[in-house]
């Protein structure tokens, strides 16, 4: 196997590398994929979901299943079922934009813990917002889109990121019933495995404790140990977060040394830069930029072109001309239009 394409298909760059019998339970696992769809026993595979499955994909499902086969090749078809009705490719940042800007879950790339992984940012609800739970649960999957585009996969090798949630002020009433939050459990588990490094609570009050207590029992074991409640005095809390995060890159409100950031012209902007990177990324899938490929204008050497003097030519007797524009601003970036390229 090419050693440069196996670093950016695996991410072999960030975490620790893959053993040859690993490799081969990758291949073997895209290979399992394209049999079953041969057969018939999945429906065919459209373009965004060959996108989706990549060899990274692969690894991170049979690491979420122990790299059993078996079991991974049956949440692979779980997620390819789930893609049916949810079709994240088609989610875009202009249709959640009314609750993006609502400032209560978002990410700036430029903002890691210590780790490099990208840290996503969410506040509770503190008031009733008037958007059913399914449009909720979109904005949700578009959000950890985007998070997943800020790692830069291909590049930093890093494929999982952090969320640290502040939960002043919670009100259960605000914040989703148990079946909205299972929901958004499930496609946590299930259909984004290996996706999250950790999540740290702050600001939980005892009422949050009662109704995480209800809904642990649907995490697996690895998910649940991600999850840190970090609580005490502002200074405790403040030691426990520098261990893994820069303080001073957080906002007051998860006890970091800025004032709030979010600025809504700004992120919104952020996000339509996003969503165009994500189409980039599709289109580069289906037409494939051949590397070796010159261009005729590369080719040719460059000719210094000399400079002919003009004779002036008198004016008199002659209108001058009235200034027309010479061109055209670029396209806004908020008209790009985006497909999801996968989880």
């Amino acid at each position: 196997m090419d050693p440069e394409k196996g670093k950016k298909d695996l991410c072999e760059a960030c975490t620790t590398p893959l053993t040859p019998e690993e490799e081969e339970k990758v291949r073997a696992l895209l290979e399992a994929v394209g049999e079953r769809e041969k057969e018939g026993a999945i429906t065919p595979l459209s373009d965004h979901e060959r996108h989706w499955l990549s060899p990274l994909t692969a690894r991170r499902y049979l690491a979420a299943r122990s790299w059993d086969h078996n079991e991974a090749l049956k949440m692979v078809e779980g997620t390819l079922d789930w893609f049916k009705e949810m079709k994240p490719w088609e989610l875009k940042c202009n249709d959640s934009m009314p609750l993006i800007l609502k400032g209560k879950l978002y990410n700036y790339p430029d903002v890691k813990d210590r780790e490099g992984h990208p840290i996503v940012f969410s506040k509770c609800a503190t008031e009733e917002l008037p958007f059913d739970e399914e449009y909720k649960l979109k904005f949700m999957f578009w959000a950890f889109e985007r998070a997943i585009i800020s790692m830069d996969t291909a590049n930093t090798g890093i494929y999982k990121y952090t969320w640290l949630v502040s939960l002043e002020g919670y009100n259960r009433q605000y914040n989703g019933s148990i079946s909205f939050n299972k929901q958004l459990l499930t496609a946590v588990c299930y259909h984004y495995p290996e996706r999250l490094h950790k999540v740290y609570l702050v600001h939980s009050p005892w009422v949050f404790s009662l109704f995480f207590k209800a809904l642990s029992p649907l995490l697996d074991p690895v998910t649940r140990s991600k999850i840190v409640f970090v609580s005490g005095t502002t200074e405790e809390v403040r030691q426990r977060l520098h261990e893994d995060i820069d303080m001073t890159t957080l906002e007051e409100a998860y006890f970091g040394d800025l004032p709030n950031r979010f600025n809504e012209d700004e992120y919104e902007k952020m996000c339509y830069d996003s969503d165009a990177i994500r189409e980039k990324e599709f289109q580069n899938f289906m037409n494939p930029p051949d590397p070796e490929a010159k261009s005729d204008d590369a080719e040719k050497p460059k000719r210094k072109r000399k400079k002919k003097k003009k004779k002036k030519k008198g004016t008199k007797g002659k209108k001058p001309r009235s200034a027309e524009p010479t061109g055209v601003g670029k396209a806004d970036s908020h008209g790009a239009r985006c497909v999801s390229p996968g989880l």
